[in-house]
């Protein structure tokens, strides 16, 4: 298994291979968190699968700008529209640098089961880089976590993440990947 994805600015060659209908819920700059919610009628639920400090990708490490043994806060999370009876929508995996959960940053690290989107589309003051989208295959670390529970196991999973920056300082990075039952996958 590879712990790091290869991620790419929403360009052609790769938009020419994106599936259609999931096409602009990939490309889209708003809260994914508010999206599900609208298209499940008001009702999203989150499961929690991990929260723990430990180090992060190389990868991820040199896109958040930090040194590579430096300590982060992991926190996966499944994301239903409905509730957590259902089949999740989306995994999220987020980084967190510890430096960033310090002042303003530090209810980021206490969410529990509330969704991340929530909170950093309620501040206007985070300021959100430009999309990038990977595709998710079973040979990359993070496969087994976005599909843990799910009765039939998808080839590939799309995805996109960004990085964002806190007024006060600090950022992190959040990576979205779209589930089979996201009604986009399953149209």
């Amino acid at each position: 298994m590879t712990n790091d994805l290869y991620w790419s600015e929403p360009v052609e060659p790769l938009l020419s291979t994106l599936p259609a209908p999931l096409k602009p819920h990939l490309l889209d700059t708003t809260s994914l968190t508010a999206r599900v919610r609208e298209l499940a009628g008001g009702e999203v639920s989150v499961a929690l699968l991990q929260h723990e400090v430990a180090g992060p990708t190389t990868e991820e490490a040199a896109q958040l700008g930090i040194a590579a043994d430096s300590e982060v806060l992991l926190r996966d999370i499944h994301l239903f529209g409905g509730p957590v009876s259902n089949a999740p929508w989306v995994f999220a995996h987020t980084v967190i640098p510890k430096g960033t959960l310090t002042g303003e940053g530090e209810r980021l690290g206490r969410l529990g089961n509330k969704p991340l989107g929530e909170a950093l589309f309620a501040d206007p003051g985070i300021c959100r880089s430009n999309l990038q989208l990977a595709r998710l295959l079973p040979k990359h670390a993070l496969y087994a976590a976005a599909v843990n529970g799910l009765v039939n196991k998808p080839a590939s999973i799309w995805g996109r993440r960004s990085q964002f920056h806190l007024s006060a300082g600090g950022s992190l990075l959040v990576a979205e990947f779209f589930l089979p039952a996201h009604p986009a996958c399953s149209s």
